[in-house]
């Protein structure tokens, strides 16, 4: 062994030998106190009250049940927000909660206050909706698989209020007929689970894909969450978004008598579509951005999770602490999803 191969394996097991001990506690800051609040335009003003924690803490409990919390409107105290319990189903130990009904174009401030922390606050103005809101949905082309599905398109049209920056959410879930096994009948109720379709079909949203990652194949945009966009391109204007989904037919199903005698059902459940479109502020907007940043499947999440790029910070806009207080004012439209009949099965 010649003595640069000697000195190479020497550094190795010096460097494997090597221990560097890091205390954690060092890096832990004090705690600061966090408000997250959406008013809600026509409902009551809600807002949840917590603190920071420290990875070490494993995930505790931090919700304040005893912070002080008060609601301005327009610049004028309105009143101080009182405690209510959560739904300890859903995991929610509680929020707080305004006798107030948020109205459009109003200025709506929380203050928030605990004894040993700093007083948080925030500001933020209830949008307008937009105007003519609707949704439809048709099936484009049928397929005859494995099993008997439709390619379908949804349209959603709007008109964007003219003279000014908007910024919108667009949300859109699927609805299933739940089912009494035991009584062996329908309960009346609907489960709701999103819509899975296909945005990057959508010139409102293929902005948000770089020309790289669409080369690269990172050309799928999540709509767990929804989506948001801006009325950059279409201020003023009526607009239809339309977005590409598929699914099966629903409505209908199959049983044989014998060996060839097939017959056809129509079931008495159908299936929901429902499509709401948000009008929501700017704080708002920039807290969904992130966050369905992080949800997408993106060239800059994969070199986030590779460690070779910056984590994606949530926006905040709490003065003295962290959280949001963001304003929407939604509508919604629910109808059933369109059925075709099929050809001969099989």
């Amino acid at each position: 062994m010649d003595l640069y191969s000697l000195v190479f394996v020497f550094s190795l097991v010096l460097l494997g030998a090597c221990q560097w001990e890091v205390d954690v506690e060092d890096l832990r800051k004090d705690p600061r106190l966090v408000l997250n609040a959406v008013v809600m335009a026509h409902q009551p003003v809600t807002a949840s009250v917590s603190r920071t924690w420290f990875f070490t803490e494993d995930n505790p409990n931090v919700t304040f049940r005893d912070a002080e919390v008060h609601l301005y409107i327009n610049g004028q105290y309105q009143e101080t927000m009182a405690w209510v319990e959560g739904d300890k189903r859903y995991n929610s130990q509680g929020l707080y909660q305004a006798e107030y009904v948020s109205k459009v174009g109003e200025r709506v401030a929380v203050i928030a206050q605990k004894k040993g922390f700093a007083t948080v606050s925030a500001e933020v103005v209830v949008p307008t909706p937009c105007q003519q809101f609707q949704a439809t949905e048709q099936i484009t082309e049928l397929h005859y698989e494995d099993t008997f599905d439709a390619s379908r398109l949804l349209s959603i049209s709007f008109r964007d209020n003219a003279d000014r920056a908007d910024y919108y959410l667009c949300f859109c879930e699927l609805g299933y007929p739940v089912w009494d096994e035991e009584k062996g009948e329908f309960t009346g109720e609907y489960s709701w689970t999103n819509l899975d379709a296909d945005y990057t079909e959508e010139p409102l949203f293929m902005g948000q894909l770089s020309a790289f990652e669409k080369i690269l194949g990172y050309d799928w945009l999540s709509g767990k969450y929804g989506r948001v966009f801006t009325d950059e391109q279409i201020n003023g204007k009526e607009y239809t978004i339309r977005l590409p989904f598929r699914q099966s037919t629903y409505g209908y199903y199959y049983y044989y008598d014998g060996y060839e005698n097939w017959e056809l059902e129509i079931s008495a459940l159908p299936r929901l579509c429902r499509v709401s479109l948000y009008t929501i502020s700017e704080s708002y907007y920039r807290y969904l951005k992130t966050l369905i940043e992080m949800e997408d499947d993106s060239l800059q999440q994969m070199l986030i999770e590779s460690g070779l790029a910056e984590p994606i910070s949530l926006y905040c806009n709490i003065d003295g602490g962290l959280g949001i207080l963001g304003a929407c004012n939604g509508q919604s439209v629910t109808f059933e999803l369109s059925v075709a009949k099929p050809r001969q099965p099989f």
